[in-house]
């Protein structure tokens, strides 16, 4: 949503300036991420025209196919994929991304408070791949998608041959993954998001699409498991198995998006 009567700069300076000193920030060079809630990206194919003319084609196509329709408050960008051919004729693919002007101006004010102003007001998807160290890819042309798990929803941005061309936002994250664990495994929430950031996406030797065999494997680990805490008088752990057979659900979920 935009900043106007929800953030007090005042405050929110001061909850900043305890982890990084006011001097610091007015000597970093700044970049500010817009939330994926305020951007809408599409790929367009277009006609083989005149560079300089590409642009105002393909703000005047996503203007018309995008939704909710655009309005005289939001702004356009655009980014040239490449040349595809569609019924042996080329083609311009092309990415264009839409936010609200007044986004830009929020934010503007923000640092305006501050007596300082962002070098960079860009969604970050857009340039991600730039942002990544050389060794982060073994073939800076090869296609590469990246997922971004927040708590409320999931960032996920395929680049081809370092251009973003695709993006989608889905409407779950990590706090409704949380839930549906924590449920499976009946403990609290708490609980689960301790263990998850302690275990992650825990790596098992076990073919997981052998759900009979995953099933029993389960059921032996944790009956052995229960024994040896009863043993002891010490409180059974998560089954490491079992966390990482539910994470699957999520993970497919994900790649399903």
């Amino acid at each position: 949503q935009p900043l106007k009567n929800q953030i007090d700069a005042k405050l929110f300076w001061q909850a900043i300036n305890q982890h990084i000193p006011q001097e610091t920030i007015k000597a970093s060079v700044l970049g500010v991420n817009l939330p994926s809630s305020a951007i809408t990206a599409m790929t367009l194919l277009l006609p083989r025209v005149a560079k300089n003319e590409l642009a105002a084609i393909a703000y005047t196509e996503a203007k018309r196919k995008m939704i909710p329709a655009s309005g005289s408050n939001h702004i356009f960008e655009n980014s040239l994929v490449g040349t595809r051919i569609v019924a042996k004729i080329p083609r311009y693919e092309v990415l264009v991304a839409r936010s609200d002007i007044t986004f830009v101006q929020d934010i503007l004010m923000l640092f305006k408070s501050m007596h300082t102003c962002p070098s960079l007001i860009s969604f970050s998807s857009s340039i991600l791949f730039n942002l990544l160290p050389p060794e982060a890819l073994a073939n800076k042309d090869a296609d590469a998608a990246f997922v971004d798990i927040g708590l409320h929803s999931i960032n996920a941005s395929i680049m081809r041959e370092g251009r973003l061309t695709f993006f989608r936002n889905a409407a779950f994250g990590l706090k409704d993954i949380i839930q549906d664990i924590a449920k499976n495994i009946s403990i609290s929430e708490e609980a689960t998001e301790k263990v998850i950031l302690e275990k992650g996406v825990p790596e098992v030797d076990f073919d997981l699409k052998n759900k009979v065999a995953l099933a029993e494997e389960i059921m032996r680990q944790k009956y052995e498991a229960s024994l040896k805490a009863a043993q002891h008088n010490q409180k059974e752990e998560v089954n490491i198995l079992e966390l990482r057979m539910l994470w699957q659900a999520q993970l497919d979920r994900i790649l399903h998006e």
